[in-house]
């Protein structure tokens, strides 16, 4: 997927308690490319990846709402963003 405004990443995500991997980019070598704000990630995603640099590296525990019994731990490592594509164009 390419567009304007997104944001690539490798993930995983696990339960916190049992570390139980959920979802993850790293067993088929995908990435992960999403636009901020538009709802296809948590919104804690949203927040952290507004001041993310590429390569960085973020490990995140997750609390979910009452309705969901467990937390997350993401590990994410961001691949490309549209701020440093701004940067290189400057």
């Amino acid at each position: 997927m390419w567009c304007v405004d997104c944001w690539t990443v490798h993930y995983e995500g696990s339960l916190a308690e049992t570390g139980e991997v959920f979802d993850t980019t790293h067993v088929d070598n995908t990435i992960f490319t999403f636009q901020l704000g538009k709802g296809p990630v948590i919104k804690a995603w949203d927040v952290a990846f507004r001041t993310m640099k590429v390569f960085f590296y973020l490990a995140a525990q997750v609390s979910n709402p009452p309705h969901i019994s467990c937390n997350f731990i993401f590990e994410v490592e961001l691949v490309a963003s549209p701020l440093d594509e701004r940067a290189r164009l400057e």
